[in-house]
């Protein structure tokens, strides 16, 4: 068979090679055969070419150059279509946090205030806008019965504070009237706070 033809012959080889070291994991070993196909492509083109034909060796080169990049961007394009692509596909959100229809939920009830239903130390349960949901207060004992207000959402929990009578009836005003109290009062005391 004559080297020109074997030339051809081991660049589709090669460019095979590469399309299915894409496709299938085989850690290396397709693309280190598709490679050592093309060493011996470019030599037997090298041979066939050179010296009689320089022309044809520069249009292998350049086919080489086209051939190479396309192989691989089409093997991308058809790999999510595969078996092995279609099970990589990144997981969803609900796939990797199952409770975030959950946490939603509870993302929509901070700054709203609430009564704790069991003492909070420093988790419990309270309701919030009718709904029963645990809670997690800032480490201070809070009892049952108290108001506490809504700050954040720890994962499927939410983060209280204990309000005072007055900061909560101003919190109603403060939905009514979209008035904030708190920056005309100044700041809250802390609960440790010793009254002088």
């Amino acid at each position: 068979m004559d080297v020109s033809i074997w030339a051809v012959i081991l660049l589709l080889a090669a460019a095979l090679l590469l399309f299915a070291e894409v496709l299938i994991p085989s850690g290396g070993v397709i693309f280190a055969v598709s490679m050592c196909c093309l060493v011996l492509s470019v030599i037997s083109a090298w041979n066939a070419w050179w010296d009689k034909y320089p022309i044809y060796w520069w249009t292998f080169v350049g086919s080489i150059v086209v051939l190479f990049p396309s192989v691989i961007g089409a093997a991308i394009y058809v790999w999510p279509h595969t078996a092995i692509g279609k099970m990589m596909e990144p997981p969803t959100e609900e796939e990797v946090t199952p409770y975030i229809e959950e946490q939603r939920r509870l993302e929509r009830l901070v700054g709203q205030i609430g009564e704790t239903l069991t003492p909070q130390n420093p988790a419990g349960m309270t309701r919030v806008d009718g709904l029963r949901v645990h809670s997690l207060s800032e480490g201070m004992v809070i009892p049952n019965g108290e108001p506490v207000r809504v700050l954040a959402v720890r994962g499927n929990r939410i983060l209280v504070r204990r309000v005072t009578l007055d900061e909560s009836v101003a919190s109603d005003l403060d939905s009514r009237a979209d008035v904030r109290p708190e920056e005309e009062a100044g700041p809250s005391p802390l609960d440790f706070d010793v009254p002088t």
